[in-house]
C-alpha cells in the first residue's frame, strides 16, 4: 500500500500517512517507495488524516511519541489540545513524548516491550 505525501516545494515532499511503511522501507534498503500526493493546502483535512492514521494504527509507544511531536510540530497546538483531539489526558500525551527523551538504548527496551512506557 502506497504511503501518503504532499508536496511542499519542487525537491521536498512531507509524509502523511505511513511511517511504518515509510520505515520498514528504509530497513530493507529501498530508495524509493510508492506513494500518493496529496495536493491540499487544508490544515484541518490534514490534522484529521494524521489522527485518523493515529487512531487506525497499532502503533509502538515510541511511534506514538513520534506522532504526537509531528502533529505539536505541523499544527502549532498545546499538549492540551492534542490531547482532545486524540482522546487522551493532557498527562498521557507529555508523557508519552517524553519518551523522545530517553537514550536510544532505553527507547530500543520499550519498543520491545522489555521496560513498560508508564
Amino acid at each position: 500500500q502506497p504511503v501518503v505525501v504532499r508536496q511542499l516545494d519542487e525537491k521536498q515532499f512531507e509524509l502523511i500517512m505511513g511511517e511504518r511503511r515509510m520505515r520498514a522501507s528504509k530497513e530493507a534498503g529501498l530508495t524509493t517507495i510508492p506513494a500518493i500526493v496529496r495536493a491540499t493546502e487544508d490544515d484541518r483535512l490534514l490534522l484529521d488524516a494524521l489522527l485518523e492514521n493515529l487512531h487506525r494504527s497499532q502503533l509502538t509507544p515510541l511511534e506514538e511519541a513520534h506522532a504526537y511531536e509531528q502533529l505539536l510540530k505541523d499544527f502549532n497546538c498545546t499538549h492540551e489540545e492534542l490531547a482532545k483531539r486524540v482522546g487522551r489526558s493532557r498527562p498521557q500525551v507529555t508523557n508519552t513524548l517524553r519518551l523522545l527523551k530517553l537514550s536510544p538504548s532505553v527507547q530500543k527496551k520499550v519498543d520491545a516491550g522489555v521496560l513498560s512506557a508508564g
